[in-house]
């Protein structure tokens, strides 16, 4: 996914530089914006891995309440 990123990346910025009408520039630059971020969360460490094993190692309580946190968030979308 990182090179398929970096493609993106150069055939946006290319587009960016040959488009005729200035006043697209600045909606080619949010997009070229985005794909940098998604780059960078590519590259990023699993954050998520560790806090889910933390919660597995903590007492039932915080487990039982961070299962019924995530049930919640998972019914309302």
């Amino acid at each position: 996914m990182e090179v398929e990123l970096k493609q993106l990346m150069a055939d946006l910025q290319s587009l960016n530089q040959s488009l005729p009408d200035p006043s697209l520039h600045a909606s080619l630059l949010k997009i070229i914006l985005r794909v940098g971020h998604l780059a960078s969360l590519g590259k990023s460490e699993p954050v998520r891995h560790s806090k889910v094993k933390d919660v597995c190692l903590s007492s039932t309580r915080v487990a039982l309440e961070f299962y019924r946190a995530a049930r919640e968030a998972i019914l309302l979308y």
